[in-house]
């Protein structure tokens, strides 16, 4: 592109017109040419990443079943989670894309428990899962149960936006069900925090803006959303 331009230079010079439209003609093809090869390695690169992540995530799931899931939901526990956020920020990190992450936890889950005992809270947590990964059906998505009635979702590729839209979508489902366990007919809410990776955030950080979110759903009045704020960039 750079000797092209420097032709072009040398044909404006000229004054021949004949010489400029040649060589007009010949920076546009360079530049276009020039274009397309850097259009076709990025999405080479990003198919690449993408082909990485699944195989991460299928590498996670045909390890012991018994060592990487929860046993009474079978998403994945927390080892499992903290493993392939660890690894998708690497990942999300060197190609640039959105990734976000979006924590659950099941409002007055206590109450739940003290009313109608520990067998019913399991099965809402069972239920929960249920939705959690018919909303969430992408082969890269990533449903997690990091603590008692608490879970986690990493969305590759999708913004803060997109992750909202999805949250709000798993609130309607749930908000609309009647769950019936037994006799007992048993309708809840859950609450999230969304946030959605920073440029070179590490995973705690990361972890922490979306708990933060999810405290402040909690304080606000459960059933709803946040979406955490992008954090403060230091100025030199």
């Amino acid at each position: 592109i750079r000797q092209s331009l420097d032709e072009l230079k040398e044909a404006v010079e000229s004054n021949s017109i004949d010489d400029l439209k040649n060589r007009s003609r010949k920076f546009i093809d360079s530049y276009i040419e020039k274009q397309f090869k850097k259009d076709k390695r990025r999405q080479t690169r990003m198919k690449s990443i993408r082909k990485n992540l699944t195989k991460v995530k299928k590498q996670l799931g045909e390890a012991s079943s018994a060592a990487r899931t929860d046993a009474l939901t079978g998403a994945y526990n927390r080892k499992t989670f903290d493993e392939y956020s660890d690894q998708s920020l690497k990942l999300m990190q060197a190609s640039g894309q959105p990734c976000s992450l979006i924590l659950v936890d099941i409002d007055h889950f206590k109450k739940i428990n003290d009313n109608y005992g520990h067998p019913t809270g399991d099965f809402v947590i069972k239920e929960l899962v249920k939705a959690l990964k018919s909303v969430f059906t992408r082969e890269a998505d990533v449903v997690a149960r990091i603590g008692g009635e608490e879970f986690a979702i990493i969305l590759p590729d999708y913004t803060a936006m997109h992750a909202a839209v999805k949250a709000e979508e798993l609130m309607n489902k749930i908000r609309a069900e009647v769950y019936v366990q037994e006799h007992h007919q048993i309708r809840f809410t859950i609450s999230a925090g969304i946030a959605e990776l920073a440029p070179g955030e590490d995973s705690a950080a990361w972890m922490k803006r979306a708990d933060l979110a999810l405290y402040h759903s909690k304080n606000t009045g459960r059933n709803r959303y946040t979406v955490a704020p992008a954090p403060l960039t230091r100025v030199a």
